[in-house]
């Protein structure tokens, strides 16, 4: 998840469409299990495909995004014709084009196609533009097992769960709707300083640094994954813990503070320390929860999920953890 405030409502506009093709049919991938062609930058994962004709693409993964294909992407495969100007707004489907074995990627939607975000350019304000074709989130993770490990940096999509030994197993709550699943965004219990909080598990989070946060943060690069928690829980986490560091307006263009949390614990695993850059109560508590199945309070990002091999399993609505 980029950003709440950009990000759902781009949701919104095109939930009936999401809907009307919630259920599954899983594509058939060339092989099984199946290593993506991905790469994992700054604990951020992006899948680059290569259609039939050698193009490539580049995806930005995001559990806890939507799914879009930039309209100039598109044009630039010519997949879509130039728009007219009664069509220019319009979140219209287009089909994916057919991908080498080799470096294939399933669709987010059951019958090959992906959304357009009609923009023509890559969006404008305070965060950096995702890189290259779109964003593949809750719709493409829908229906599938994946295994994703930080450390080897691979990202394996399963027919079937593999049999390996994950020693903590965490349900994922989805939210339902005459016992279907309506969307899906994953909800995940962590504990932080003893207190369990309801988060979105968000392979996506990222933000972009300031050059004083990044020299703080010791990090290398201004864009860099992160997790995300409300202003009410950061400011009593300040109170309580004043030797926890802090970076005051940490994030580039919001000025968002951020702060660093010693442990964060799934079940029996711990991961540490990780940084969270703080939001807005409502942007969570509000915005977010909507499209959940219980109010959340912020979002576990791939800088505390890159401590574990994590296997996500949404047919099963349960997360698998094996520490790094």
């Amino acid at each position: 998840m980029q950003d709440t405030e950009q990000t759902l409502p781009l949701l919104w506009n095109c939930r009936d469409r999401v809907l009307a093709w919630q259920t599954a049919d899983m594509d058939s991938a060339p092989g099984s299990p199946y290593v993506l062609p991905a790469s994992f930058e700054q604990e951020t994962i992006f899948v680059e495909p290569v259609t039939a004709g050698g193009q490539r693409l580049r995806f930005l993964t995001d559990t806890g995004g939507s799914d879009w294909m930039y309209r100039a992407a598109a044009l630039d495969l010519g997949l879509v014709a130039e728009p007219s100007v009664d069509e220019s707004d319009d979140w219209t489907p287009t089909l994916l084009p057919p991908f080498r074995d080799e470096a294939w990627i399933p669709s987010p939607l059951e019958d090959g196609s992906i959304l357009l975000n009609p923009s023509m350019e890559v969006q404008n304000g305070p965060f950096p533009p995702i890189g290259g074709s779109g964003l593949l989130g809750q719709q493409w993770f829908s229906r599938r097992i994946w295994e994703v490990d930080y450390r080897t940096a691979r990202l394996v999509l399963h027919q079937t769960p593999p049999t390996d030994d994950y020693p903590v197993t965490l349900p994922l709550g989805f939210p339902e709707r005459d016992g279907q699943r309506t969307y899906n965004f994953p909800r995940i219990q962590a504990s932080v300083d003893g207190e369990q909080l309801d988060l979105l598990f968000d392979t996506g989070a990222h933000t972009n640094l300031t050059h004083e946060a990044m020299m703080q943060a010791g990090r290398n690069g201004r864009r860099q994954a992160t997790s995300f928690i409300i202003n009410t829980i950061a400011h009593r986490w300040r109170e309580q813990h004043p030797d926890w560091p802090v970076i005051d307006h940490g994030e580039a263009g919001t000025g968002a503070t951020m702060i660093q949390v010693p442990s964060v614990y799934l079940g029996g695993l711990h991961t540490g320390p990780v940084w969270f850059t703080q939001r807005g109560d409502s942007n969570f508590v509000e915005h977010m929860s909507q499209w959940m199945d219980k109010p959340v309070v912020g979002a576990l990002g791939g800088n505390a999920l890159r401590a574990f091999r994590v296997l996500l399993d949404y047919p099963a609505a349960r997360v698998s953890l094996r520490q790094n």
